[in-house]
């Protein structure tokens, strides 16, 4: 039989998961661990189902990467160094960068579309905010 172990690492809804197996041990049903545990009774019948087949990793997190980014550590480089040259070098009469002169030489040098707020995030990780 496995052992639950609740740590300083396991998050809300891995310990709810794991409450939810504890009780059924004590004989509650699904609609009392329902109760207890302020979810759903399918919720709790889910979690004892993917006990049942999977014991402990059924029920444990799985981390969730998102999307991965267009840009790589080596394109985010070659980006500031392309802002570097500054924005006279790209047709602009005034040398400055905004988000949306940013954008258009993302775009049309990497190929990738992304929105302002995308924009404003990458200048973030290259420290040109």
């Amino acid at each position: 039989m496995e052992t639950l172990e609740i740590t300083k690492d396991t998050d809300i809804k891995e310990y709810r998961r794991q409450l939810i197996v504890r009780l059924s041990k004590h004989d509650l049903t699904q609609e009392e661990i329902a109760d207890v545990v302020s979810c759903s009774q399918g919720l709790v019948s889910q979690t004892l189902q993917n006990y049942a087949t999977d014991g402990f990793s059924g029920i444990a997190s799985v981390p969730h990467s998102g999307p991965t980014s267009g840009l790589d550590s080596s394109d985010l480089a070659t980006l500031e160094q392309l802002l570097s040259k500054g924005a006279s070098d790209y047709g602009y009469s005034e040398d400055y960068w905004d988000r949306s002169r940013v954008q258009k030489l993302i775009s049309s040098h990497f190929g990738l579309d992304y929105c302002l707020s995308n924009i404003s995030k990458i200048l973030q990780k290259i420290r040109w905010s």
